[in-house]
This record gives C-alpha cells, structure tokens and sequence, in this order.
C-alpha cells in the first residue's frame, strides 16, 4: 500500500495547546517531517500532542489519566486556563478530518467542547459526524457500531505512537522480559522490543535480517540476536558477539547501540503505522551512527511518514531544506516555519544545513 492511500497527516491546526498559540493549517509532508529549535522552543509540546492523543484513543489510558499525571489543564492550555480556557485541534488526513476543543472544567480538568470526524465523501458529499459535547472522553471509543470512515478515523489515530527510546537505564522496560505475545506493534519505549524481534524473525526473516545487519554497520561486534522464551510466555533481548558463542544481556550493550537497535528496528519494520514520529532519536549516537540513522529515516520515510524532533546538525546535513521545520520562540509562544529551498540556494554552495542551523541563518536557534 502506497503513502497516499495510507493517507497521511496532509494537515494540522492547533490553536491554545501548551506554548503554541495558533498553528493554522500548517502543511506535513507525506514522507519525513524534521523539528529543529533550541531548548523550550516548544518542538516537544507538538511532539507530544501525537502522545496526548495516543492516550486519547487508547481505552485502556484515556484523556483524563493523561491530563491528571501532567498538570491538569493548566498544562496544556496556553499561559494557562485563565488565559486560554479552551485548545483546538483540526487533523486532516485524505478526505477523512477529526477535529475536536478540549475545554477546561471548574476542577481544572479538560473535556470535550465539541468532537467530530467530518468526511467529505465522493459519492454523497461532506458528512459532519458531530459526535457531541460535554463529554470527558472521546465519543469514538465509546461508542459501538461505528460508521466506516469513523472507524478509519479511530484505527488510524489509535496506531500512531511517540517512539521516545531515552530510558537504556539498568531498570528500563526494554531491559527485562516480557511476554511473547505482545508483539504486534513495537511499544513507545520499544519495552516489547525482544517479542517484536521474535516475530518479526519468523514471520519476515529478510526484514529480520537487515535489522542484525544494519546494527552491525554500527556495532561491528555484534553478532546476532538470540531470541526465544526464557521462562513461561516470556522472552528477552539476548545477544551473542561475533567473536564469541557466550551469550549476552542488553544491559551489555552500550546506551548508543542499544538505542539504534531500537531505531533499526522501528525503522525497518515490514509493516509501519502510515505516522510514525520519534523524539530525538540521535540521542547517545555516534557521529557514524547519525548518518546512518539519517538513511534509515529516508528508507522508512518511502513507507509512512515520519514527524521527528532533533537537536543534531549532523542530522540536518542529510537533509533536503523541504523536509526541515523551524521552531522558533516568540513573545513567549512556539512558531513552525518551513524553509525555502529558493532563499537557501545560494547559501547550500557552501554550506550544509547543519552549518546554517549553527550560524543561525535557519533560526531555531536560543
């Protein structure tokens, strides 16, 4: 299935979220989606309004779970509710469109002013599918019998994930065990990492094959993955070395290499989300390694689209200025820009993009 009839994120419109005021209609382009900014300039506050509806359209987590660990609305609203007591968002994707306003209640929770998935059909024209209001939880997953572009709608939203794969501490998820059976789409914190590596080896062994094969392009000792149940139901990542039968723990691997397995293996995925978007995946790597990662999101970038945040100009040099987005601070609020090739023509004869973002001529800058 091709990206367009995947039906990418075409556009987005959000106004009062966290520090972003007013992001009208702003443009996604079907393949990679690249943030850049300094510290605080708000390119995690859109990274994690992907996260805020993962838990949206999650029955198991929800809207008020979320809102309840992170500030409550004063958290998401910008300045606060007593400035902006409302935040909306407006998702199109092919002829399907979810817009919904969160308002903030008197407890200083959030609920839903107004819900919709509008559908602009071919054959009957535009239905609005209003699901509501006053609501503290989204009308879509409570809801039975679904119409089809709704239940579109739900399935295309609920399988977007933030991929965040900071944690490599000694208790991090995607140290321990965990159970064969989880593996259908790789965790967040890729915590079902060795389940997913074990399907993926006997349902696609090619694509499981890349995967050993790219991590070896970075870490030249690795060998292979040994993966199988340990106990009952559960397995974990182990390891052998190229130049030894022992077998090894992921604790054993260093931060970096542990964290590009993650990524090679999100990224080399047979059958990805049509939206992937992934926070700082150059985090811990190598120079090498970046480059490297930088080919991996161009490959994955022919099968979904990828919206990811970065600090690295190393990462930008392996871009085209089409695929950048600048987030700026002003007067105290996030502003997303897209480059002009036209106006960075000239400049690109003699510098990378990486080196433009350090002398400031992109912005996003402190």
């Amino acid at each position: 299935m091709s990206i367009t009839e995947r039906h990418s994120l075409n556009r987005i419109t959000l106004s009062g979220y966290k520090s972003i005021r007013e992001l009208k209609s702003f443009r996604l382009n079907n393949g990679l989606n690249v943030l850049i900014g300094a510290n605080g300039s708000g390119k995690s506050n859109f990274i994690r309004f992907f996260e805020m509806l993962g838990h949206m359209f999650d029955p198991n987590k929800g809207l008020q779970n979320y809102v309840s660990t992170r500030g409550r609305a004063d958290a998401f609203l910008f300045r606060g509710m007593k400035i902006t007591p409302e935040l909306d968002a407006h998702l199109e994707f092919g002829r399907n469109e979810y817009r919904f306003t969160l308002r903030a209640a008197d407890d200083r929770s959030l609920f839903f002013a107004h819900e919709s998935t509008p559908f602009s059909g071919p054959k009957y024209g535009p239905i609005i599918n209003d699901q509501g209001s006053g609501h503290v939880e989204s009308a879509l997953i409570r809801r039975k019998n679904l119409s089809a572009s709704e239940q579109w709608v739900v399935n295309t939203i609920h399988d977007w994930r933030v991929y965040h794969f900071h944690d490599t501490s000694p208790s991090a998820p995607v140290m321990g065990p965990c159970n064969v059976v989880d593996n259908d789409v790789l965790h967040g914190n890729a915590a079902n990492l060795s389940a997913f590596l074990m399907n993926m080896e006997k349902s696609h062994p090619n694509h499981f094959a890349q995967i050993e094969e790219t991590v070896r392009q970075v870490a030249p000792f690795f060998g292979a993955f040994v993966l199988k149940e340990i106990s009952n139901g559960q397995t974990q990542l182990l390891w052998k070395d190229r130049y030894s039968d022992l077998l090894y723990y992921p604790h054993q691997l260093s931060d970096g290499t542990l964290r590009y397995i993650c990524l090679a293996t999100l990224l080399l995925q047979p059958n990805p989300a049509s939206t992937l978007i992934i926070d700082e995946p150059e985090l811990g790597l190598h120079p090498y390694a970046i480059k490297l990662l930088a080919s991996l999101l161009h490959e994955a970038s022919q099968h979904a689209q990828l919206i990811v945040s970065t600090q690295s100009s190393l990462l930008l040099d392996e871009l085209t200025p089409e695929q950048v987005i600048v987030v700026n601070q002003k007067d105290g609020e996030s502003v997303l820009e897209r480059q002009d090739p036209n106006r960075l023509k000239d400049w690109l004869e003699e510098y990378t993009l990486g080196q433009l973002w350090e002398k400031n001529e992109l912005g996003g800058q402190p």
